[in-house]
């Protein structure tokens, strides 16, 4: 089952979803007959996944071990359209930024904080975790 959807605001017709498997799917709303991009992370299960709203590029996503990362995702709306089948592994330069530690727990909720676009936060059960991107990730974003 599909336990988490995020809307690019930036680009309405792309949306990510995760469904408790280690895959993240992005999704064209015009053509929902299979995924744009499916990103393989295998560290474990990925749990929910959030566009920030400033720069559709980041995505934050959370595993069911507890870590919490920051992803660089190359604009999908040029992509060729990938099968299922060829899904395609997280390549580590991609990854820019893991909170292996952040929280002891299964995460449920990702967020973007909608004043200051370089904060987000996570929440499980009894923890939240707040956090700023570093200037050198930043760097690696914009340019």
């Amino acid at each position: 089952p599909v336990n988490c959807i995020d809307i690019n605001v930036i680009k309405n017709n792309q949306i990510l979803s995760t469904a408790n498997e280690s895959f993240l799917k992005f999704w064209d709303v015009r053509k929902v007959d299979q995924p744009n991009l499916v990103v393989c992370d295998t560290q474990s299960l990925i749990t929910c996944a959030s566009f920030s709203s400033v720069y559709d590029q980041l995505v934050l996503y959370a595993l069911d071990n507890g870590s919490v990362n920051l992803m660089a995702a190359n604009s999908i709306s040029s992509l060729i359209v990938q099968r299922d089948s060829d899904k395609e592994k997280l390549p580590d330069n991609k990854r820019l930024k893991s909170m292996e530690a952040a929280l002891d727990d299964y995460v449920d909720c990702v967020s973007w904080n909608n004043q200051d676009s370089w904060i987000f936060g996570a929440s499980s059960k009894n923890k939240a975790y707040f956090d700023v991107i570093q200037q050198s990730v930043r760097f690696e974003v914009m340019f």
